[in-house]
């Protein structure tokens, strides 16, 4: 029997398939900066656990890797793999909440976002990481009402997934774990959480990192002898050797750590938010509007799961005394959005609608709705990150490699060699540190990507 499919996820389904012919059909595609260095570094097996810089998500590296196992290189299908991560998020949306009204908000809130919108489909790992955050808002809002263990396991192992891919996600891993555990301990259910955390957040997320740690401090100290037979020759002088420069690499380079108090001062601290409302004001709207919630909540002694980690993020956040990149919080915005929806539809419960006026509300929401999607723009998220206009030139001599080593510079050679891996056959020349392009595989240093 085929489920009867209500209008709120009718309209979702509508807006997923809308965005799917603007973006993928309709829309010319380049792609970011960001998105070159990963399709360069991180999307094969021997690579997508390197961690040399924050640039590597790591589960979006290992989705994508596979993806090239299959279908070889295709710029379309690993951007799907980000917007896979929306449909998701809308699924989960659909499972949890009900009111048509508030999807209305929820979606002019995503679609007044340049931000929010553009990540959808971008090779980056943000979407997915907030697709795992909508999951464990999901799981944590079973647990709460329904109080079975699995869904603690499933909490905990969303949250090693978190852990695992980036290390900007602990701004919100740190928060549910700890609003989590004290929660638990509340319920006298203190070897649970021992036993669940161990088992699926702390035993596979340390193992998963020993693995990182090796294989970056591998790539940085043996760049010359990448490759297995070396490894498994000289496993003790590599483990011996690898560790401490790849622990480095991830835990200690100048993207981790944190500015000394002393530098940052509370006037530069209240000109980052300001420059954040000024730049993104639907992020920073999103963001105050929770911690708002979180904090009348917990002065009317009525706190649950979510807005405990809703305050203890902020208080991880000014602890850290980091100033992340704005493309950070899309990474989990949506939990934050979540929270906000599930507040409003629980305030909304108290007040009954008259079955005109709800026909009514419900035909404007609509149109509203209508003339969102009718209105998206799919633009590139800024100038510094799209390379649109290197694309362009490049196109103009990526038939004839060996005239494009005339006329593109490194920069355009590097981009051509990732982007068209198969356009040219190129050799890196260690001496002059440049790569060389060819029509034809002059011999056996020259290779395709």
């Amino acid at each position: 029997m085929i489920k009867k499919i209500n209008l709120l996820e009718f309209t979702l389904i509508i807006t997923i398939i809308f965005l799917v012919v603007k973006i993928f059909i309709i829309s010319k595609l380049y792609p970011a900066h960001d998105e070159i260095i990963t399709f360069d570094r991180y999307l094969n097996w021997h690579k997508f656990f390197r961690r040399d810089t924050p640039n590597n998500h790591f589960l979006l590296s290992f989705l994508g890797t596979i993806s090239n196992q299959i279908f070889g290189f295709n710029f379309y299908i690993l951007r799907f793999i980000s917007f896979l991560s929306l449909v998701g998020i809308f699924y989960i949306y659909s499972k949890i909440f009900k009111n048509y009204l508030i999807l209305t908000l929820f979606l002019t809130t995503i679609f007044s976002s340049q931000i929010i919108l553009n990540f959808s489909y971008l090779f980056r790992g943000y979407y997915l990481s907030s697709f795992i955050c909508t999951l464990i808002f999901y799981y944590l809002n079973k647990y709460f009402y329904k109080k079975k263990i699995k869904h603690i396991e499933k909490i905990f192992f969303f949250n090693f997934l978190l852990a695992i891919h980036s290390l900007y996600t602990l701004y919100i891993v740190i928060p549910i774990l700890i609003s989590l555990s004290i929660l638990l301990i509340k319920e006298k259910k203190k070897l649970i959480l021992l036993n669940k955390s161990i088992n699926y957040f702390v035993a596979p997320t340390i193992f998963i990192y020993l693995i990182s740690i090796i294989v970056t401090g591998f790539s940085n100290e043996f760049s010359n002898n990448l490759n297995i037979k070396f490894l498994l020759n000289n496993t003790v002088t590599v483990l011996e050797n690898s560790f401490i420069p790849g622990f480095r690499s991830i835990f200690l380079n100048d993207y981790i750590q944190p500015d000394s108090l002393l530098k940052i001062s509370r006037t530069e601290t209240i000109l980052y938010f300001y420059k954040l409302y000024s730049s993104n004001s639907i992020l920073f709207l999103i963001f105050f509007l929770s911690f708002l919630l979180s904090v009348t909540k917990l002065i009317l002694k009525k706190i649950d799961v979510f807005d405990l980690s809703i305050f203890f993020f902020i208080f991880f956040f000014i602890l850290l005394n980091k100033k992340p990149y704005e493309r950070i919080y899309v990474g989990f915005v949506y939990y934050f959005l979540f929270y906000i929806v599930l507040n409003l539809e629980k305030l909304l419960v108290k007040f009954t609608l008259k079955k005109n006026f709800k026909r009514y509300a419900n035909i404007l929401c609509t149109i509203i709705i209508i003339f969102l999607l009718r209105n998206i723009k799919i633009e590139p998220i800024s100038d510094e990150w799209s390379l649109q206009n290197e694309v362009t030139i490049i196109n103009i001599y990526k038939n004839n490699c060996d005239l494009a080593n005339n006329k593109l510079d490194q920069y355009k050679i590097w981009i051509l060699i990732n982007f068209y891996p198969k356009q040219c056959y190129y050799y890196y020349d260690e001496k002059m540190k440049i790569n060389i392009l060819s029509n034809n595989k002059i011999n056996s240093f020259y290779k395709y990507k």
